[in-house]
């Protein structure tokens, strides 16, 4: 059922665009940032990644037409990781 909402906008090329404008709006938003608006940089840069997170994941249920159960990256356990790492 979820797989065939996907599917449907996925097919829909309105969805698309808007996909991507968004990410672009966000990505220019954060280029258009002040060198010393590190905040407005990594908020506008994080909002790019998330909407191309959204856009994946739901191309991810588009693409599955075995009716497996997709498994989303944990994302606790990533964002320990990275800040383990000194990333964050």
């Amino acid at each position: 059922m979820i797989e065939a909402s996907a599917r449907a906008l996925m097919n829909n090329e309105a969805f698309k665009e808007a996909i991507l404008k968004t990410q672009q709006s966000y990505l220019n938003a954060a280029m258009a940032c002040p060198m010393n608006d590190a905040d407005g940089q990594r908020l506008n840069l994080q909002a790019a990644r998330i909407v191309a997170t959204v856009g994946a994941h739901i191309a991810a249920l588009a693409s599955n037409t075995s009716g497996d159960v997709i498994e989303l990256p944990d994302f606790y356990a990533e964002r320990a990781r990275k800040k383990f790492m000194g990333i964050l």
